[in-house]
């Protein structure tokens, strides 16, 4: 619909379940971790791929019941949009984890929020902290 392009339903029903299916499975340390910061911390996923979509993604991987909020791009503006983050009561008590320098660091960062970078590069950087894996922010927070 955003792009003006009339496509048949089939093509929709396709790109959808292909959608439901693109997770990455956990580890049993990653998914202790989760439930752990579930405990001490409100997770809230902001996510650019439909809502239903990303719902479905964390069932799957038996998360989402960790999640109090699950947003996606069908509810909001996208990612790096600063209104994307407009769910968010009080930005600088949150912190941003994310994969995506563009569209999770950069914008948490503008808006004065904490941010977490999950990447396996080696990035230094003051204004954000970088990990490798889910498992370190355990040990962070």
């Amino acid at each position: 619909k955003r792009c003006n392009v009339n496509l048949p339903i089939e093509f929709a029903d396709l790109l959808l379940e292909e959608q439901y299916n693109c997770y990455e499975k956990y580890s049993t340390e990653e998914l202790d971790t989760i439930k752990y910061l579930s405990s001490k911390y409100e997770l809230i996923c902001i996510s650019n791929w439909f809502t239903e979509v990303q719902k479905e993604r964390l069932k799957r991987v038996g998360i989402y019941e960790y999640f109090k909020i699950v947003t996606g791009g069908d509810e909001h503006e996208l990612k790096p949009s600063s209104s994307a983050f407009d769910i968010l009561e009080n930005k600088s008590e949150c912190i941003m984890i994310g994969d995506s320098f563009k569209k999770d660091i950069s914008p948490a960062i503008e808006l004065g929020m904490n941010a977490i970078f999950i990447t396996q590069s080696d990035v230094a950087d003051p204004r954000f902290k970088t990990i490798k894996n889910i498992i370190e922010l355990k040990e962070m927070l």
